[in-house]
């Protein structure tokens, strides 16, 4: 069975809707605690679909992207409302405070107990830097 061009171009527009829809909920803070197939069962395409086309439209898969709005989250957390560094890692969904500690140093290149003194300093990793080791 062959899908007509226009149910094909109705389909892209879905999914395109999806996948912003998609990105509006890895960066709303309200899902940041939520395992991701929670997430995937909120949206009516296969999660393999979800995955590819998330890909095609940010450049990173669903996790790297979560990664990287849970260190922005975090970096915000210690610096705008100084937060505890352990109060931090459970508020954006990340139960181990080691794993916590080893990201956010990956990422911005200090622990978060060191990073609200030393903000000014801190370079950015870029994100894809941040992925190299295959996380």
């Amino acid at each position: 069975m062959t899908i007509p061009d226009t149910d094909k171009e109705e389909l892209s527009l879905n999914t395109s809707i999806y996948i912003k829809d998609l990105v509006y909920h890895l960066n709303s803070y309200d899902y940041m605690q939520d395992d991701i197939a929670s997430i995937y069962r909120l949206f009516p395409l296969s999660q393999s679909t979800l995955i590819n086309q998330f890909k095609k439209y940010t450049g990173y898969t669903i996790v790297q992207y979560r990664h990287i709005k849970r260190m922005e989250y975090a970096a915000q957390m210690l610096t705008v409302y100084d937060c505890r560094v352990t109060d931090v890692a459970a508020k954006i969904g990340i139960n181990s405070l080691s794993y916590f500690s080893k990201k956010f140093k990956e990422f911005f290149g200090v622990l978060p107990s060191d990073f609200h003194q030393s903000n000014n300093n801190v370079k950015y990793v870029k994100p894809d830097t941040f992925f190299q080791e295959g996380t």
